[in-house]
């Protein structure tokens, strides 16, 4: 059996708009009085400005919730306010109201709330104690960011942090700036507790969503090709004929869009041929453009003869596991260039990959290949 590259790239595309429609969004409220830094910390963190981009409707007077169809999370932002008017009260008593109302229904409710306090106001205002206390006593994760803490003497910046512990125990507190050479402080501790708190439904869009943690990525990816590899329904526990072989990579197109939708890099699926010439085995694609048997185990030099004509569990198991290693190393590393800013365009930059990445992917397959050596057969777990 023959599989040609275009069928193999209509179904992991198809699989990647299956997940990106069926998704699960995280409902984000982002508060805090005018200018603290509430559009700039967004920025950062999902590579957007919501307000200009997104889609918002009203859920209060005062408060709209933003949607960007390409950013998997829904952001809840008040009305800005002069911190200490009476339309701070009224904004802020206006969405504890909805979120507690509405806490039971899935599609409105907050599921996470970012507090946002400017670092150099140093004001805690005894209205703020009883929105966060409420929040919290109702059961919503809430965490307060003091922001642009790089203008704010350390003096001043634990007399407000000591103030916070004092009036609302138990609430994590992150020091917060736009200055990308101090690492945004505590953004990436925000981002992995935010993450946290999630229910499990919710993490991998937040984890998509995010362009901070490439760890969060990387971990989450690692999760996605675990259950392909050893989990019900993967096609490899099941011996197969050695001429069907190339099933295996049609029948994996979702680990191939799970692991490119959580590293945002949809682009990929339309090219998965180049990408695949790309890992550096170039001898798996026939003069036709399609994968054979034969090809495919070539992954895996000196594993053995195929036994009465089927491929195990094992050869299958390890092939899935390095491909999707392969591909979730690549996309890290490109990832991680661009954030250094070693690159602008990163679809641009992928036609012309470099030979650390080709090297990068050539790890995950020679890690299996070595594991099933190792496990002398043995199932992946």
């Amino acid at each position: 059996m023959e599989v040609k590259f275009d069928e193999l790239t209509e179904k992991i595309e198809k699989e990647y708009e299956k997940i990106k429609k069926s998704i699960k969004k995280p409902n984000i409220l982002i508060t805090g009085g005018t200018g603290v830094g509430k559009s700039t910390l967004v920025n950062i963190t999902f590579g957007t400005d919501f307000a200009e981009v997104g889609i918002g409707k009203p859920v209060t007077p005062n408060t709209e919730a933003y949607e960007d169809p390409d950013v998997p999370v829904v952001l809840y932002d008040t009305k800005g306010y002069e911190i200490g008017s009476k339309e701070q009260e009224e904004y802020l008593k206006e969405i504890v109201d909805y979120a507690i109302e509405h806490k039971a229904d899935p599609s409105k409710s907050i599921h996470l709330v970012w507090y946002c306090i400017q670092a150099s106001s140093s004001r805690f205002l005894d209205f703020d104690e009883y929105v966060i206390n409420k929040l919290h006593e109702s059961g919503i994760p809430v965490a307060v960011g003091i922001t642009k803490c790089d203008l704010a003497s350390r003096d001043d910046l634990d007399t407000l942090t000591q103030t916070l512990e004092k009036y609302i125990p138990g609430i994590p507190i992150f020091e917060l700036t736009d200055n990308k050479q101090l690492e945004y402080l505590d953004l990436q501790k925000l981002i992995e507790w935010s993450t946290s708190q999630l229910p499990e439904a919710l993490e991998l869009a937040f984890i998509s969503a995010q362009k901070i943690s490439l760890e969060l990525k990387k971990k989450e990816a690692r999760n996605v090709i675990i259950q392909h590899t050893s989990g019900a329904g993967f096609i490899g526990f099941v011996p197969i004929p050695f001429k069907d072989a190339p099933i295996l990579l049609a029948n994996q197109a979702g680990l191939f869009a799970r692991v490119i939708y959580i590293y945002d890099m949809n682009f990929l699926y339309k090219r998965i041929k180049d990408f695949i010439v790309t890992l550096g085995l170039p001898a798996l694609i026939s003069k036709g453009g399609v994968w054979t048997a034969a090809q495919l185990m070539k992954l895996f030099p000196g594993v053995g003869t195929v036994v009465g004509g089927v491929i195990s569990g094992s050869v299958a198991a390890s092939i899935t596991a390095g491909i999707g290693f392969g591909i979730s190393e690549t996309c890290f590393r490109i990832n991680e260039k661009a954030i250094k800013g070693e690159i602008k365009d990163i679809e641009s930059f992928f036609e012309n990959i470099d030979e650390e990445f080709v090297e990068n992917v050539k790890k995950g397959f020679e890690r299996e290949s070595l594991k099933f050596k190792e496990r002398g057969g043995e199932e992946i777990n």
